[in-house]
């Protein structure tokens, strides 16, 4: 274990109390989004409804309404579901579980690889404030589990790099890592790789019995990634409304400066707007992770290294996306190992240390990130239906009305109206805005239309550049209502 530079107890208790202070603020600001979350957005929507029709069994198979998810992660939720039915609290509870214990596997491997306890500080800062893993802390999707299984397969790999295992002891991190991959798609790609790190070590150091211990282990592994692609991940690879998603919304590889800008962003912080310094960080600290030990940083580097070949090829995403969320705090190991150059002997140093700190971390944007939180009592509105299915039965909504759904309330407008109280009616959802604009250009003359259109610009923007004008034109307005999330309409279509 490499020994931390801060040698006094003082100054280790500091830091230690610090370090504390930071994942309590992150657990306080995870829990206050999880118990003032809003109503289930679209692909939440989906997954609900998949585990409303299907049995524990039948969830192992490719889903419907265009999903991919992890068979345990479903089968949890499941279980949760058959215990406290639509509940937006307990259905999250599991993300919000895995993005506290994110941090806590961020610590533990902060502490094995670090010598200062700077870098954890800075790393846990950057992480815990990340928005992308804030939203899906509150997000019912495999996203925020992801990140929690690779940092705990990372750790695992730090304690055991040095260790030789029996053939029992073997065989058990393969049978381990094989249910992992069952609960989180990337823990193939975090495993694959390491394991293949191991082997390359194990080779050039002619450890014969290392090289049957990795052999062990990848034997249950390999038994269970075959099951899972025939009977899972096949299917899939040949969804098609996955497939045209993908490619319509989706970049397979970075291209361009813009694109590596926007990635930094995605790691680092939207808040922040210091790319360049946080680019320099992240060289420094690969740099100086190759001269200390290269050993971590082959560990950590490999999963990266992977998934960004698959994204070259076109085998899966590799950017600012949801899907690669767990590459985030494998970057930001790597930027915060900057901060094990300086070591506190002198004053010079703790001032440059601490102006590096400063422009990385503005005090500024820290501050922002938690009154974001904290002042607003919903956070990542992505969703109006839960209230809009609430205004509507205040409304006394006749069969031959029309009521328009946004693209995200495209599933969760059902799991909502439980009692099917609309799901007669003539219910226009939101898709391409050409497929938009035909559909509410049918909408007969002096027939009643209800509407709900989201505040926020950036979430939908098609609601505010298409159907707000197109309403203004062809509606008499009756009633209206404003409230924190968006803005009821009820119109009758002009004659």
């Amino acid at each position: 274990m490499i020994k931390q530079s801060v040698k006094t107890p003082l100054k280790r208790l500091v830091g230690t109390y610090i370090i504390f202070g930071i994942i309590l603020m992150a657990v306080v600001l995870r829990l206050h989004i999880l118990t003032h979350s809003a109503g289930f957005f679209c692909d939440e929507g989906a997954i609900i409804l998949n585990i409303k029709s299907r049995s524990y069994f039948e969830l192992l198979f490719p889903l419907d309404h265009a999903q991919c998810c992890p068979p345990l992660f479903l089968m949890l939720e499941k279980f949760i579901y058959s215990i406290f039915g639509l509940n937006e609290f307990f259905l999250r509870l599991v993300p919000s579980i895995a993005s506290i214990m994110t941090l806590m596997f961020f610590t533990l491997i902060g502490f094995k690889v670090f010598r200062n306890q700077l870098s954890i500080i800075f790393g846990l800062l950057i992480l815990s404030l990340n928005p992308a893993i804030l939203m899906h802390s509150q997000s019912l999707k495999q996203y925020s589990t992801d990140t929690a299984i690779v940092l705990l397969i990372i750790l695992g790999a730090l304690q055991l790099k040095d260790r030789e295992l029996s053939k029992k002891q073997s065989v058990l991190v393969g049978m381990i890592l094989a249910f992992f991959c069952w609960f989180s798609y990337p823990a193939i790609f975090v495993s694959c790789p390491i394991l293949f790190v191991f082997l390359l070590l194990a080779i050039r150091n002619n450890n014969h019995h290392r090289i049957k211990s990795l052999l062990y282990i990848s034997f249950p592994l390999a038994i269970s990634l075959v099951v899972e692609f025939f009977i899972n991940c096949n299917g899939a690879l040949h969804n098609q409304a996955l497939i045209d998603y993908w490619s319509n919304n989706e970049k397979f590889f970075l291209q361009g400066v813009n694109d590596f800008e926007f990635f930094l962003e995605y790691i680092f912080g939207k808040l922040q707007s210091f790319t360049l310094i946080y680019l320099l960080l992240t060289i420094f600290g690969l740099l100086t992770w190759v001269r200390q030990d290269s050993k971590i940083v082959a560990i950590i580097t490999a999963p990266i290294i992977f998934s960004s070949i698959l994204g070259f090829f076109h085998l899966y995403p590799f950017g600012p996306t949801r899907v690669t969320l767990f590459v985030v705090p494998l970057v930001i190991l790597i930027a915060a190992k900057t901060f094990d150059n300086f070591e506190m002997k002198s004053v010079l140093y703790l001032f440059l240390c601490f102006a590096l700190f400063f422009f990385s971390v503005p005090p500024v944007s820290v501050i922002n990130s938690i009154s974001l939180v904290l002042k607003e009592k919903v956070f990542y509105r992505q969703s109006n239906v839960k209230e809009y299915v609430k205004l509507l039965k205040n409304e006394g909504v006749k069969l031959d009305d029309v009521i328009f759904v946004d693209i995200n309330g495209a599933h969760t407008f059902e799991i909502y109206d439980e009692k099917n109280n609309f799901l007669q009616n003539n219910i226009i959802y939101q898709f391409t805005p050409e497929n938009t604009m035909l559909k509410l250009n049918r909408i007969k003359k002096n027939q009643q239309v209800f509407f709900y259109l989201l505040h926020d610009k950036e979430v939908n923007p098609q609601l505010h550049e298409i159907v707000e004008p197109w309403i203004e034109h062809n509606c008499i307005i009756l009633k209206e209502k404003n409230d924190e999330v968006g803005h009821f309409i009820k119109c009758r279509k002009r004659i």
